[in-house]
């Protein structure tokens, strides 16, 4: 369990609850109001349950709230035997504004004993990525970027040479419009021009593994949901 402790800029509220909270069990500070309790301070949520054919899931949540409204770093974690998922997303009112990171790891009689392993890393302003994208899938580097306004800009990469298809892939983008889209074969140098997709693989998994995860407590954000 995360510390209770006051600290820093989010003050805890002068109660504090400790109980079932919806389907799981959660400790948090808050006001008392006359239109109900004010969440604020910090907040932890724990939930167990079956689920098949992965057996028993642990999924928490921890962070702070301001009023109501998630503030500051917020860590959305599923753990299950030989599969463990971790979302760290920061807040600012209740927005997306900064880190937004997502690191899985996957060793399990599931997936034939095979190490999978996923990471996305980017950063959030306005409710939509902004910047530089990192993303690693089972070995494939993919690379991009957003402008201001969270649309693909300049050039995305899916790097797949050091896999069994042996291919880059390549889309050059402006401000969300794709330009031009290609695939070179790593073997033999073979171009050959495709239909856009990388942006679409970020969704996915956004979508995915990463949604679930920030909707384990929906009170005070909007998660999001992948579009650019």
């Amino acid at each position: 369990m995360m510390s209770l402790t006051a600290g820093g800029a989010h003050k805890n509220g002068g109660r504090c609850y400790a109980g079932r909270y919806r389907s799981g069990r959660a400790v948090y500070f808050y006001d008392d109001m006359a239109d109900g309790r004010l969440y604020r301070g910090k907040f932890w949520f724990s939930r167990k349950y079956y689920s098949h054919p992965l057996g028993k899931l642990t999924e928490t949540a921890t962070g702070c709230f301001d009023g109501n409204i998630k503030e500051g770093r917020w860590t959305f974690a599923n753990k299950t035997h030989g599969v463990s998922k971790k979302l760290v997303v920061s807040y600012a009112g209740g927005h997306h504004l900064g880190t937004y990171s997502y690191h899985s790891v996957c060793h399990s009689r599931v997936f034939g004993f095979k190490t999978l392993a996923t990471t996305l890393r980017l950063t959030m302003a306005g409710g939509h990525p902004v910047g530089d994208i990192v993303c690693v899938l089972d070995g494939n580097l993919l690379t991009g970027r957003c402008d201001a306004d969270g649309r693909p800009d300049g050039l995305w990469k899916m790097d797949m040479g050091k896999t069994a298809a042996c291919r880059t892939d390549y889309e050059e983008w402006e401000h969300g419009v794709c330009k031009q889209s290609y695939s070179i074969d790593e073997a033999t140098g073979l171009r050959t021009y495709t239909k856009n997709q990388i942006p679409d693989i970020v969704k996915r998994l956004v979508y995915s593994e990463c949604l679930p995860l920030e909707n384990l407590v929906k009170q005070g954000s909007s998660a999001w949901n992948g579009d650019f």
